[in-house]
């Protein structure tokens, strides 16, 4: 916390401009709604985190539980990341300016979801929502200063914060001001029966389909919904079991068959 508060915005942003990132000052960390085709597709504004999956900056994992297919099929490879070599390159030079100074980083991160937090609550738009791990699965909820700001804001309604993680549950807590969706992939051990599991002790669960009949995936089915569409589900009490749909390059196997799903949902939600 000392770390942090010694730390300097303008400092942090010399060392993300070494490190390969932008030298605007107008730069920030939070994509932009405008700038991700699925936040696009949220009512509310939706601000989020990208940084470079894994290992792949080369200085340490930011995805301590992820597996083999998940990996693969990173978003990190994805979408408008996909078409321009640029997008990842900003992610990497993020992912290394916040190795170098992470009391930097967190400083910054703080500062932007404060500027969330003072936009007009009297226009009727719906508050921001944010996603502090687009492309990585830290446990923000240890950074005393970013946990303390999500808290606060949840408290004022400045904004809401929630989360996909593949941690488990021992291991990461869910709150009612950070709620998390437990992310199961299909080569994690007893992948079925797991998620069943969480969905039984009162947990979120996304998992990857691979298929598109909404009846035959259950989305008719009440607590289930199409995690595709938007990450707002994650903010909604009675949305359960988010089911996403497997992009390219995706092979059958890297998604739940529609007969898992069925099980999932006929032994995680009883229905």
């Amino acid at each position: 916390i000392e770390q942090v508060e010694a730390a300097s915005v303008s400092e942090f942003r010399k060392v993300w401009e070494e490190c390969g990132g932008p030298s605007s000052s107008s730069a920030r960390l939070l994509t932009a709604p405008t700038h991700n085709a699925k936040a696009m597709k949220s009512k509310r504004p939706e601000y989020i985190l990208h940084l470079a999956p894994h290992r792949v900056a080369g200085v340490g994992s930011v995805c301590e539980h992820s597996t083999k297919g998940c990996r693969e099929l990173c978003l990190f490879y994805s979408g408008r990341a996909a078409q321009f070599k640029a997008v990842n390159d900003g992610r990497l030079a993020k992912t290394l300016a916040a190795f170098v100074d992470p009391a930097g980083f967190v400083k910054m991160l703080v500062h932007e979801l404060a500027l969330l937090g003072k936009k007009d609550k009297g226009s009727g738009a719906l508050r921001p929502f944010v996603r502090l791990n687009g492309t990585a699965d830290l446990d923000w909820s240890r950074v005393e200063p970013v946990a303390r700001a999500i808290y606060s804001a949840y408290s004022r309604r400045d904004f809401y914060a929630a989360e996909y993680t593949k941690t488990p549950v021992d291991l990461r807590a869910s709150f009612r001001w950070y709620p998390l969706a437990r992310s199961i992939w299909v080569d994690v051990p007893d992948a079925v029966n797991l998620a069943a599991g969480y969905l039984r002790a009162g947990e979120k669960v996304a998992i990857i389909k691979h298929g598109f009949n909404p009846v035959h995936w259950g989305l008719n089915v009440p607590g289930v919904v199409d995690a595709s569409v938007s990450d707002e589900w994650l903010l909604d009490p009675a949305a359960r079991l988010g089911l996403l749909t497997a992009k390219r390059p995706a092979r059958s196997w890297h998604g739940f068959d529609v007969y898992q799903v069925q099980q999932i949902i006929r032994e995680g939600l009883g229905v």
